[in-house]
């Protein structure tokens, strides 16, 4: 696997099947360390994937709709980016070991517009930090 995302706690996605969460791996020190430099600890966050434990098959969705000139809203990861934003969770974003410097999304809008601009072409990969305005200070 080499797109990425965490989550810095369990969202609720039960309405959205084709999306797995799942604690992080003990023994996975590179995304422990990715966990701890965005979050603070990684005990908590989770690994965000699709149903068969990678993450290229939800960016290449929204790639493949924005080519089909369809509205990524509709893209299974953009619901689930959506929910993880209203719940006002952090999440992160990259690819491969490009896990620092990512561009920060503090609202919705915001997310929309990197996806937009990051996945106009394919392959594409996708590199975005979301912290809520309220967490910015936390």
């Amino acid at each position: 696997m080499s797109q990425f995302m965490l989550v810095e706690r369990e969202v609720d996605t039960r309405s959205l099947p084709a999306v797995a969460m799942s604690p992080i791996d003990v023994s996975d020190e590179f995304v422990r360390e990715v966990a701890t430099e965005h979050f603070g600890d990684w005990r908590e966050c989770r690994l965000v994937t699709d149903a068969s434990g990678g993450g290229e098959s939800l960016i290449d969705d929204v790639c493949d709709a924005q080519l089909g000139g369809t509205a990524i809203e509709d893209t299974t990861f953009v619901r689930f980016l959506k929910a993880v934003v209203e719940s006002g969770v952090r999440f992160v974003v990259w690819h491969g070991r490009d896990y620092r410097g990512l561009p920060t999304a503090h609202s919705w809008s915001d997310v929309l517009e990197v996806l937009r601009s990051q996945t106009r072409l394919q392959p594409a990969d996708v590199y975005l930090s979301f912290v809520p305005l309220d967490a910015q200070s936390a």
